[in-house]
């Protein structure tokens, strides 16, 4: 059966990984964050020796400047290409998008699924 995944925001982690195969078609947003681990979490871990020799109040300071020197390094497009999404679009284009891709896939699905168990599946139109 064909799927599609839309990622519209965060996405981490072996998460990300079920979202990416030979057999899915994947769009992203342009406001999709996706890899490892989350920014927080990435400088908590890569940079904890850092931060723990540092006194409480330069501590704070340096976790939020280390993070927001990689959120301004989020860029969708290396993104999209290093996770093999299928397109990017923009939110407002979401509907049609979808619409066009079932409509793409209809025809395989009453090709490869429907068989004589699924009879009425050519019964239920897709778009009224």
């Amino acid at each position: 059966v064909p799927t599609v995944t839309v990622i519209m925001r965060k996405l981490y982690g072996v998460a990300a990984a079920s979202h990416f195969g030979p057999e899915g078609h994947t769009v992203i947003w342009p406001t999709a964050e996706m890899g490892a681990l989350p920014i927080e979490s990435g400088v908590a871990v890569a940079f904890k020796r850092l931060l723990e020799s540092l006194p409480e109040k330069e501590r704070e300071e340096k976790r939020k400047e280390l993070e927001k020197s990689f959120a301004e390094r989020l860029d969708p497009f290396p993104i999209a290409h290093s996770f093999s999404a299928h397109d990017m679009i923009l939110p407002t284009e979401t509907r049609p998008y979808l619409c066009d891709w079932i409509e793409t896939v209809w025809g395989l699905v009453q090709q490869h699924v429907a068989s004589k168990k699924y009879e009425n599946v050519n019964k239920f139109p897709i778009r009224a």
